[in-house]
């Protein structure tokens, strides 16, 4: 999740104050990642860029193959403790679902072509 430092808990470095998450349904906390990838966490701003190479956007589909496919979907967790299945890129796009605050929810935004399955 992206958003600015003074929606964190005081003293708790890796922590938000829940009452700041606006859309805890449409907020992902959890998300599947690819096997390969030593991520343990999701930072937008971190180098490199974790939702186009880290994420699993296309881990679960339909078309009878063991590989990730555009045609699929992943699991992602929710702020409000759902967990929904999303379409190949829906986390990311009309919304990032990854960001707290609606601004950056709109800021980055990525284009479905830019994302691996």
């Amino acid at each position: 999740m992206t958003c600015s430092p003074s929606l964190f808990s005081s003293g708790a470095e890796y922590s938000i104050k829940e009452v700041n998450i606006l859309n805890t349904s449409e907020t992902i906390v959890w998300g599947e990642k690819r096997h390969q990838a030593p991520d343990f966490w999701m930072d937008i701003l971190e180098s490199g860029d974790n939702l186009t190479d880290k994420v699993q956007h296309g881990t679960h589909s339909n078309s009878g193959s063991t590989k990730p496919t555009r045609s699929g979907g992943a699991n992602f967790a929710c702020a409000d403790g759902s967990v929904r299945f999303l379409k190949f890129g829906r986390s990311v796009n009309p919304e990032n679902w990854w960001c707290v605050q609606q601004t950056n929810r709109l800021k980055y935004v990525l284009s479905l072509a830019a994302l691996q399955p």
